[in-house]
């Protein structure tokens, strides 16, 4: 384990030297709030006389001097390449300007951005392609298909944007600026000094997603109980785990990580009274066999992402209306659960989707301040996979409640309706059974 002090020049000014960021950290995070404390940072600091402090990077050193994995400063990274390629493309407007003619624009490429074949940045592997064609290759337009990959292209137009208002002589001083930042550079040896090291810098407050905060933590906790010979694998084992996660975590459209997170951890730590990653740990904790805990747990998530993925591409008619009715958070542990014990079978899953369909819409209809999660959290942590015994006994708690009761129900549905939330979803259903019954309206546009 070697730490040494570095400028962000000094980090990149080798012709061979090369970071990748491996698929199982997060894919680039940043938006327009962090670029603008970035770039605002960096002028603030052209006009005083101090250092520029630019944090610690942790590297795993596949090969000395050469290529080395990002465990920690990825954000940091990414955003300084695409800061590099906006200024360039700014200076490069102005080259014919005297302050630009023996400004050096190749040197700075082959610095901080490509060297002959040698890409200094590989960022996660599917945003690759778009990091080579915005940011190395220089290109305008990139048909983008993730978030992570707009975030790529927005930022450097958002820099691009923002330098260009500034005189060309400032720019030239954030570019130096830039370059003179100092950072300190923590090489590691192995996934053990890797795993060891990120969970420590997690504890210093960053600003990490939870889904981070869980991976650097189990990643700790296989080093701590691993066996001697087997905590290299064990720590490996994480981390290709939460690989496949990140790579569906980036094909979902509407759902997010750590959202994803509580459901599954609803579903399975602590149901509804789940409130943070403490009460995992408490659990882990408790264990008695921890590494076994640790695989199961993950292999669990993982399926669960895959489920959820699976749900938010699915066309039933009830995962539709579900849709459509803006389903509310505690009917994803049930959608979790019914995917582990049914699998792909579209009949129990249609069943499932109708059950929380009706639950859904008798919860949204009443809008009680009655707390309906508190009635369903026993037969959210008794559900094994009886659909039937589920479907009784969801009816059953609905019905000996008065909230969501039939009789409730009823009087809500024949009462004044105007302003409740779920009217336009009625009547888009009342639209849908009378066209089913054979009646079209024809010539007619509805709007607003």
């Amino acid at each position: 384990m070697d730490f040494y002090r570095k400028t962000t020049l000094g980090l990149f000014d080798s012709s061979q030297k090369s970071f990748i960021i491996p698929v199982y950290q997060r894919a680039y995070s940043w938006e327009k709030e962090q670029w603008e404390t970035f770039l605002n940072d960096l002028i603030e600091q052209i006009e005083g006389h101090n250092n520029y402090f630019f944090g610690n990077i942790l590297l795993e050193t596949l090969k000395k001097d050469t290529k080395y994995e990002i465990i920690d400063g990825q954000q940091r990274i990414t955003t300084l390449t695409i800061f590099i390629r906006s200024i360039l493309n700014v200076l490069k407007k102005r080259k014919d300007e005297d302050i630009l003619k023996e400004f050096d624009f190749q040197t700075k490429e082959s610095i901080y951005l490509k060297n002959g074949g040698n890409i200094k940045l590989r960022p996660v592997e599917y945003d690759r392609a778009c990091y080579d064609a915005i940011i190395i290759d220089n290109k305008s337009n990139f048909e983008t298909n993730t978030l992570s990959q707009d975030r790529i292209k927005k930022s450097k137009k958002f820099f691009e944007n923002e330098l260009d208002k500034l005189p060309t002589n400032k720019v030239l001083r954030v570019l130096e600026k830039i370059e003179t930042t100092d950072l300190t550079v923590i090489e590691l040896e192995g996934k053990k000094d890797s795993a060891l090291m990120f969970e420590l810098e997690n504890n210093r407050g960053k600003d990490l997603t939870n889904m981070e905060k869980i991976k650097s933590y189990f990643m700790y906790q296989m080093y701590v109980y691993s066996d001697p010979e087997e905590v290299e694998s064990n720590i490996e084992n994480v981390s290709n785990i939460f690989k496949h996660i990140y790579l569906i975590i980036n094909d979902f459209k509407k759902l997010n990580e750590d959202s994803v997170l509580i459901y599954h951890n609803n579903a399975y730590i602590k149901g509804y009274s789940y409130r943070t990653l403490e009460d995992v740990k408490e659990v882990f904790k408790k264990s008695i066999d921890k590494i076994e805990w640790i695989k199961g747990y993950i292999t669990e998530l993982h399926t669960s992402f895959s489920n959820m993925k699976k749900y938010e591409n699915s066309k039933n008619n009830y995962a539709l209306k579900l849709g459509e009715l803006n389903a509310p958070a505690y009917v994803y542990p049930f959608i979790i659960k019914g995917y582990k014990f049914f699998g792909d079978d579209e009949g129990k899953l249609n069943t499932l989707f109708n059950l929380l369909e009706i639950l859904t819409f008798r919860a949204k209809l009443i809008n009680s301040r009655a707390n309906i999660q508190e009635r369903l959290n026993s037969i959210l942590l008794n559900f094994k996979g009886n659909l039937t015994s589920l479907v009784i006994k969801v009816k059953n708690k609905l019905n000996e409640t008065w909230y969501w009761g039939d009789n409730n129900v009823k009087n809500y549905l024949n009462g004044a309706m105007y302003g409740n939330k779920v009217l336009n979803y009625l009547l888009w259903q009342y639209e849908n059974s009378i066209q089913n019954k054979g009646y079209s309206i024809k010539n007619f546009s509805i709007e607003n």
